[in-house]
C-alpha cells in the first residue's frame, strides 16, 4: 500500500529504494484468532504376509495460537467408500499420531479428509495416494539335500502359497544363482565366496564367511524360552517371542552391525543388520531339532519378515512412489505429466507438458508422466499447519509495529550462538590464570 511520505509516518524499510514522495506500508492481514488443523505426517506400506492388507501412520496436528481445543473428524476413503471415520480431539499445539489398518485392492486410491469446524487452510487437509503395488519376493533356498530342514521347507511352501513369495529351490551344485534372485537363503551350506550383492539370510550356519564369524555346535543346547532384545524390529512384527522353545546349533559374534534380537542364555541366536548396505539376517538355531518353534505359527512369521526386510532395499518388490512436499523440483522423464487431485470430493485428473526433464511440484495431489513415473506432492509441514495468530503487543506491552520492536525483537531470538561465544572467553580466561598465575 502506497501512501504520501510528507504524512511523517514512518513506514517499515523497504528492501528496494522508492520513488520519491512514496512509502510503504505494511498492514499485518493474519487472523486474530485463528483455528487450523492439518495432517502432517503419513506413510503407507503393506502389511507383511496379508495380501491385500495396509497400514498408514498418520499424525495430524492443530495449531498453537488456537483459541480452545477441537474435536474433529478424519474420514479414511478406500476406493471412494468411506471406510473408517474416526473422532479426534486436539489441544492447540498438540500433535496425535494413528495408525490405521487398511484392506483394498492394489491400486485402489486412498483418500483422507480431515474435518473441523473453523479450519483456516484447506491445503493441509487431505492425502490421496494409490494403495502400493507389491510383486512377490523371489527367493533361492539352498541346502544340501542330505539335510534339508523339512520344517523350513513347510514355511517357504506356506509363504509362497499366500502369493507373497516366488520360491527357487537348488543345493550346492545349483550355485552360483541365476539372474532375477531378490533374496538368498544359506541353510546349513554356505558357498566358498560370500555373495556381496544379494541380501542373504543365514541359518544354522556351519562356519565363518565373508562378513559372518560363527563356529557351528556338534551337539545343540536346547532352551525353553528366548530373550527378545528389541521387539519393535520388523523381522519379529506379529511373531510371539515369548512362546519360542528352541535348540541353538551355533555361535556368531555381533560385534559388527548387526543387532541381536533373540538372546538364548548370554548368546544371540537371531540378529540382524546391514552390513557395506548388505542386509543379513543371522539364525543360530535349527527348527527341526527345537521343541516348540517349528509348530507355531511364528516360525512362517518369522522367515517371511526376515524376507521382506531383507527384499526391502531389491527393486521393484514395493512400489516407492517420488514423494516431495509442494513447492520442490523433482527430475522427472516424459514429455508430460498427469496430475490427480481432490476436488470436492471428486478426483480431478489434467495433463499438462514437460518442457523440461524437471517437473515443479507446485499443487498437492498425485502425478504420472507418461514413462510410468509415479509421485505424489504433499503439505505435510507442521510450520506451515501451525498458523499464528495477529498479535499487536508481546507479553511485555512493547509495540510490535513501532520502529523500537526491532531492536526488542533481536534480543528474543536464538542466544546460542552469544552463550556459545560467552562459554569460549571463559575458557580461555581459566586457561591464562591457571598458566600465568596458577590459580585453581
Amino acid at each position: 500500500l502506497a501512501a504520501d511520505a510528507e504524512t511523517g509516518d514512518e513506514a517499515v524499510a523497504a528492501p528496494l529504494p522508492l520513488p520519491e514522495g512514496v512509502a510503504m506500508e505494511t498492514i499485518d492481514v493474519a487472523l486474530e484468532t485463528p483455528v487450523n488443523a492439518g495432517i502432517t505426517a503419513f506413510r503407507m506400506r503393506p502389511v507383511p504376509l496379508e495380501h491385500g492388507q495396509f497400514e498408514a501412520y498418520v499424525q495430524v496436528a492443530l495449531n498453537a495460537s488456537a483459541p480452545a481445543p477441537v474435536t474433529g473428524k478424519l474420514d479414511v476413503f478406500v476406493g471412494g467408500v468411506l471406510a473408517y471415520p474416526r473422532e479426534i480431539s486436539l489441544e492447540p499445539g498438540q500433535r496425535q499420531g494413528l495408525t490405521l489398518s487398511l484392506e483394498g485392492a492394489e491400486e485402489q486410491m486412498l483418500r483422507l479428509r480431515l474435518r473441523v469446524d473453523g479450519d483456516c487452510l484447506a491445503a493441509d487437509n487431505e492425502v490421496i495416494e494409490p494403495l502400493p503395488r507389491v510383486r512377490p519376493v523371489v527367493a533361492a533356498w539352498i541346502a544340501p539335500k542330505e539335510s534339508a530342514d523339512p520344517f523350513t521347507e513347510l514355511a517357504l511352501s506356506a509363504i509362497q502359497r499366500e502369493g507373497e513369495l516366488d520360491l527357487w529351490k537348488g543345493s550346492p551344485e545349483n550355485w552360483p544363482l541365476p539372474d532375477g534372485i531378490d533374496v538368498v537363503i544359506f541353510d546349513g551350506w554356505l558357498p566358498d565366496a560370500w555373495p556381496e550383492n544379494l541380501p542373504v539370510i543365514v541359518m544354522n550356519p556351519p562356519g565363518p564367511l565373508g562378513p559372518i564369524r560363527a563356529k557351528h555346535l556338534e551337539n545343540g543346547v536346547p532352551y525353553d524360552e528366548v530373550r527378545v532384545a528389541n521387539e519393535q524390529h520388523p523381522i519379529l512384527f506379529r511373531v510371539s517371542s515369548g512362546r519360542v522353545a528352541l535348540t541353538q546349533t551355533a555361535v556368531f559374534d555381533i560385534s559388527g552391525s548387526l543387532e541381536p534380537l533373540w538372546f538364548a542364555g548370554t548368546e544371540p541366536v537371531l540378529a540382524a543388520g546391514e552390513i557395506g548396505g548388505q542386509r543379513i539376517v543371522m539364525m543360530g538355531f535349527s527348527p527341526s531339532q527345537s521343541e516348540h518353534l517349528p509348530l507355531m505359527a511364528s516360525f512362517p512369521l518369522l522367515v517371511g519378515n526376515s524376507l521382506l526386510w531383507c527384499a526391502e532395499t531389491a527393486p521393484s518388490v514395493i512400489e516407492r512412489l517420488v514423494e516431495a512436499p509442494t513447492g520442490r523440483v523433482v527430475p522427472v522423464a516424459g514429455r508430460q505429466v498427469t496430475w490427480s487431485t481432490s476436488r470436492n470430493g471428486a478426483l480431478e485428473k489434467f495433463t499438462l507438458p514437460l518442457d523440461a526433464p524437471l517437473l515443479e511440484l507446485d499443487r498437492t495431489g498425485l502425478w504420472e508422466t507418461d514413462t510410468g513415473q509415479r509421485g505424489a506432492a504433499y503439505l505435510l509441514s507442521r510450520a506451515e499447519t501451525d498458523i499464528a495468530a495477529r498479535e499487536a503487543r508481546d507479553p511485555a506491552g512493547v509495540d510490535l509495529q513501532s520502529p523500537a520492536a526491532g531492536a526488542s525483537a533481536r534480543l528474543s531470538g536464538d542466544v546460542t550462538w552469544a552463550l556459545l561465544g560467552i562459554l569460549v572467553t571463559l575458557l580461555i580466561a581459566e586457561s591464562w590464570l591457571f598458566h600465568r598465575h596458577a590459580v585453581y
